[in-house]
């Protein structure tokens, strides 16, 4: 913003940057698994969410049955991974990811509900 303020005898001008801030929450979109996905119990999967913020994000969390998986720092791309190796229990268990707004610190979250299938170990 630029402000002028003169008079007969003085000009001045004075330059300041403003910062706006939206109050918004992050708009967060769980990418995979999708809802109801069948995923088998102890293989290494990849979570993967997209989150927006008019200010950027924080940080991205992840959770697997309301435990953490991490914090992810905000990025540029607005696209964020999880390495998650599948140890849930055979049954269904919740995939959640929330975002945190850089500056308001607003939160957004998407979740999902996946099949766990159960390994007999020894079969194949």
């Amino acid at each position: 913003m630029e402000i002028k303020v003169s008079n007969n005898d003085k000009t001045t001008i004075k330059s300041k940057e403003i910062e706006v801030v939206s109050l918004d929450i992050p708009v967060v979109n769980l990418l995979y698994p999708k809802e109801n996905s069948y995923l088998v119990q102890y293989e290494t999967i990849e979570l993967e969410a997209e989150a927006y913020h008019d200010n950027g994000i924080s940080h991205v969390k992840f959770f697997v049955n309301d435990s953490s998986l991490g914090i992810i720092d905000g990025n540029n791309t607005n696209r964020y991974t999880q390495v998650w190796i599948n140890n849930a229990a055979a049954g269904i268990a919740e995939i959640k990811v929330e975002a945190v707004a850089r500056s308001a610190a607003t939160v957004g979250m998407d979740r999902v509900q996946v099949n766990i299938e159960g390994v007999v170990p020894g079969k194949k």
